[in-house]
């Protein structure tokens, strides 16, 4: 499972502050970085940065987002994806095998309402000091969740064919100290890859395949949000972005996308 961290860099300040995760991907010759709109949102008060390995890369590039809702508040929006086609340039500094590919992501069409899951990122509790003397220095953490049931989905007003809610109740997950001990809160996560694992007691394993970028994790009870949530939004929505803001790739994609998920 591969995925960099994204940075902020404050120019006032001279100091780094981590803002979430980004995924990188490969279609055809271009490469991308998804990650979650309110991500991408912040480079209007700075530079964005992705630390990849010990490096920190300048994310250069054409950005694009799911447009605001109505109210004009990204807090709104439950899309809520950015886009970045790379700049050759920000490409150069990369190695290829940090970029997934096609082959990478879930059939679209693959249920995954139903299923065992693990989403990953970088929880802003664990990384405060992530860049050193120019360094990224970051680890990844990773954790195995299943889906909330569609009340859910109901409560908090989402299409189920477009948003993920994943289960994420640290009273009952095991961690480094015990049941619900030594978990770290995955705040920060924003721009995280949900895989799907399938039965986790299969005897065959299966390929994890990416199916969701992560949003935002529901800690607290409030109003139309269910607690300890992670909210996601699906490959196929993501690629709708992509098949509307680059046509180009279109005989690329897996096949057409609903283009009105798009936003």
């Amino acid at each position: 499972m591969r995925q960099l961290l994204l940075f902020l860099v404050f120019i006032r300040t001279k100091k780094w502050q981590f803002l979430g995760s980004v995924i990188l991907v490969k279609i055809n010759n271009w490469h991308f970085a998804l990650t979650a709109a309110h991500v991408l949102d912040e480079r209007s008060i700075s530079v964005l940065h992705i630390g990849s390995g010990d490096r920190v890369v300048l994310l250069r590039g054409a950005y694009g987002s799911t447009v605001l809702p109505g109210s004009g508040k990204r807090e709104d929006d439950k899309i809520d994806i950015g886009i970045v086609r790379l700049s050759e340039e920000t490409v150069r500094e990369m190695q290829e095998d940090e970029f997934l590919v096609l082959d990478d992501i879930y059939d679209l069409d693959t249920a995954t309402i139903t299923g065992h899951y693990v989403f990953a990122g970088y929880p802003r509790s664990k990384h405060k000091g992530a860049i050193k003397n120019g360094e990224a220095k970051a680890a990844l953490y990773s954790f195995a969740v299943d889906t909330a049931p569609l009340a859910d989905y109901q409560t908090a007003n989402l299409d189920p064919n477009i948003s993920l809610l994943l289960r994420f109740e640290k009273q009952n997950m095991w961690g480094p100290q015990g049941q619900g001990n030594g978990i770290a809160s995955p705040t920060g996560i924003s721009g995280g890859g949900v895989w799907l694992i399938g039965d986790a007691f299969a005897t065959t394993p299966i390929k994890p395949l990416l199916v969701a970028i992560a949003l935002e994790w529901w800690g607290k009870l409030r109003e139309k949000k269910p607690p300890k949530r992670v909210l996601a939004t699906k490959i196929p929505v993501v690629l709708s972005v992509i098949w509307d803001r680059f046509p180009e790739l279109r005989p690329y994609l897996p096949k057409s996308p609903d283009k009105d998920r798009s936003g």
